[in-house]
């Protein structure tokens, strides 16, 4: 098993289909399927328990710091980043979503 950006091959396909490597037909296919898969990680800037770290003062390019809220993550009380993931998490519901 590997993880993959689910995301990224989203933008992939919809390139090729605009480049008109890949038909929409093929593109459809590619899409539902991975809508329905299962999502084995969340990263941490999408989860609904992480929090913005109170004083501490971002520099540089280094990603946004957040306070994991989990209960059931190994993380939950220490400083993550938007970049990291766990099996944990679970993705914020969007506003638009609903």
């Amino acid at each position: 098993m590997r993880i993959i950006d689910a995301d990224a091959l989203h933008d992939e396909a919809f390139e090729a289909v605009r480049r008109g490597d890949l038909e929409y037909e093929e593109y459809d296919a590619i899409i539902n399927y991975l809508d329905g898969s299962p999502t084995l990680a969340t990263s941490c800037g999408e989860c609904s328990f992480s929090r913005p770290a109170a004083a501490i003062v971002l520099t540089g390019e280094n990603p946004p710091v957040l306070v994991c809220e989990n209960r059931r993550s190994p993380c939950r009380g220490r400083n993550v980043t938007t970049d990291d993931f766990c099996p944990h998490g679970e993705k914020k519901e969007d506003a638009d979503d609903e």
